[in-house]
């Protein structure tokens, strides 16, 4: 349907935010949206609470599901949309009045495919941990706008059969988002804060990173596969984000258990794509140098400890 925006927004145990994050919607300056509540076997009260929402509201659509993870609730939310463009919002977080009209009317005014908003980051207290700062800003690095679905409103002829990989555990956004900006003829690029990224002590990005790398690297493989076969200009950047990716990962997860063994995984990767870092005109040469010494001392020192 011409100019109307779907909105998905994945639901799963956040009774305590998802009020706020529905109630942001319904306060969108443009009005021409529909939002899509996809429950994803909440076992707490987020359920009945989509469902409420529904009854008072015909742009409110709500379907529940088995568990099965953000993706899957994603993807179930693309098969239903019926806007011109689609965009998502995570159900413990909330944007601005904004949000949506900002960038429908870059979009609009510049004929772009997609459009990207910067984010705001809250927590409970206002203070951030060191080693989340410092993932986070490699994150960004890697991306500028960086690669996360919730900031980003998309143009629905750009699907085709794009979806979320569900094997795909954690950071999930980067393999879908990365699919789509391939795709994509012109990307608007906004510059004030719309979107409202709040991070708890449970969030997801915390925990398992076991299941995080092994998520972590089905995603950069697609890519890199992706750029060989039919975007080769875009390939040096591919290796560079895979490498990126896994220093922050490796940031983020010291200190938990099973870290040695984590530690051997991320250098065998950057390992291998060490040799493509080296040959890169465009990666700064203290850079190489990291990757060469996080490459070549942590092999020589487990010699040594034997």
């Amino acid at each position: 349907m011409k100019n109307l925006v779907s909105i998905i927004v994945p639901v799963f145990n956040t009774e305590k935010y998802l009020k706020r994050c529905v109630e942001s919607l319904l306060n969108q300056d443009y009005k021409n949206i529909e939002i899509l509540l996809i429950d994803d076997g909440s076992s707490d009260k987020s359920g009945e609470i989509c469902e409420e929402y529904s009854k008072n509201f015909s742009f409110i659509k709500t379907f529940h599901k088995t568990n099965g993870g953000a993706s899957s609730a994603r993807n179930i939310g693309l098969s239903q949309i019926k806007g011109e463009f689609f965009c998502f919002v995570d159900s413990d977080d909330f944007v601005d009045s904004d949000y949506v009209g900002a960038m429908i009317k870059t979009a609009r005014e510049k004929s772009c495919d997609i459009v990207c908003t910067p984010r705001i980051k809250s927590s409970k207290t206002g203070v951030f941990e060191r080693d989340f700062v410092i993932m986070d800003f490699i994150y960004d690095l890697a991306c500028h706008y960086n690669f996360y679905s919730c900031l980003k409103l998309f143009k629905t002829s750009l699907l085709g059969k794009i979806k979320f990989d569900t094997r795909i555990k954690v950071g999930e956004d980067f393999d879908f988002t990365s699919q789509m900006l391939l795709k994509a003829r012109k990307i608007g690029l906004l510059s004030k804060p719309t979107y409202h990224y709040f991070y708890s002590d449970t969030s997801i990005m915390r925990s398992n990173f076991s299941e995080k790398f092994d998520s972590q690297r089905i995603s950069y493989e697609n890519f890199i596969k992706r750029c060989k076969k039919d975007y080769p200009q875009f390939l040096n950047d591919a290796y560079y984000y895979a490498v990126l990716v896994l220093f922050g990962l490796y940031y983020r997860s010291r200190g938990v258990r099973g870290f040695e063994k984590l530690n051997e995984n991320y250098v065998k990767e950057i390992s291998k794509f060490a040799p493509f870092i080296y040959k890169n005109p465009l990666v700064k040469l203290k850079f190489k140098a990291v990757v060469f010494a996080f490459s070549n001392f942590f092999w020589l020192i487990k010699r040594l400890k034997k």
